[in-house]
């Protein structure tokens, strides 16, 4: 999580917390790497679901006022974790594969 330097105006936040943020986000990307490298190894047949499942919050659905400010960074991860799931379970439908994000 990180402040802005000057409340209130997010060009403010440090750009060494947001890619710190960002780095969150290639960590979900290679474990979804993983996670396709693994269901592809499983026998075709296999009953063993195939789901990735990461959790998350509403952040990325709250609106985006002032007081939201200093979690800039998380709600970046946030996004970026919703797309990946989005965009992951449209392209390995066909093979069976699901992603979920769960936000409560």
């Amino acid at each position: 999580m990180a402040f802005p330097k000057v409340a209130g105006d997010l060009a403010t936040v440090e750009l060494s917390d947001v890619k710190t943020a960002a780095d969150v986000t290639v960590g979900l990307y290679a474990s979804i790497q993983e996670a396709v490298a693994g269901f592809r190894s499983l026998p075709v047949d296999s009953s063993v679901p195939k789901t990735f499942i990461f959790t998350g919050n509403r952040m990325p659905f709250l609106p985006r006022d002032a007081p939201w400010s200093g979690l800039f960074t998380l709600g970046l991860q946030k996004v970026d974790g919703a797309y990946l799931a989005e965009t992951f379970h449209t392209a390995y439908e066909k093979e069976g594969f699901r992603y979920v994000g769960l936000h409560a």
